[in-house]
């Protein structure tokens, strides 16, 4: 692992909580999101998963996350600093651990899709800035049939 922060992101269409504690990702898109037909389409919801991973030396402070489409902020929020700071406490107790990692869910629900572009997420902490792997979207209009 490098000594910087990684964010990586997994896109699919809903994601559930067994009753087992596992959680299962339905419909992870792989590479890329193809929307056939006119624009804009209203998806009912697009989940993104976000894995975060540091080293224990450099941890994650006054964070911020931006779920990004192309540049524009679809959303942003702040983690509490106290859950943070708990998660920091927990890594730390244990002697062997290297690395934090942090998993946030969000849910977009509509998702509208106006045309072909990327979805990313940005992460900001004590003014330094990260991305992750973005979903690529690709409007495929629709082909008239030819006929004759």
């Amino acid at each position: 692992m490098t000594n910087e922060p990684h964010v990586f992101c997994l896109y699919c269409d809903d994601i559930r909580h067994e009753i087992n504690g596992k959680v299962s990702l339905i419909g992870v898109y792989q590479g890329g999101m193809n929307v056939h037909g006119a624009t804009p389409q209203v998806l009912p919801q697009l989940v993104v998963s976000v894995f975060v991973s540091t080293p224990i030396d450099r941890p994650l402070d006054n964070l911020c996350v931006e779920v990004m489409l192309n540049d524009l902020t679809v959303l942003t929020t702040t983690p509490p600093a106290e859950a943070l700071q708990e998660m920091k406490n927990a890594v730390l107790q244990d002697n062997e651990a290297s690395t934090f990692s942090i998993q946030m869910v969000f849910v977009l629900q509509p998702f509208q899709v106006s045309g072909s572009g990327k979805l990313w997420v940005r992460l900001s902490s004590d003014g330094k800035t990260y991305s992750s792997n973005p979903l690529q979207i690709k409007v495929l209009e629709a082909v008239s049939p030819k006929i004759g």
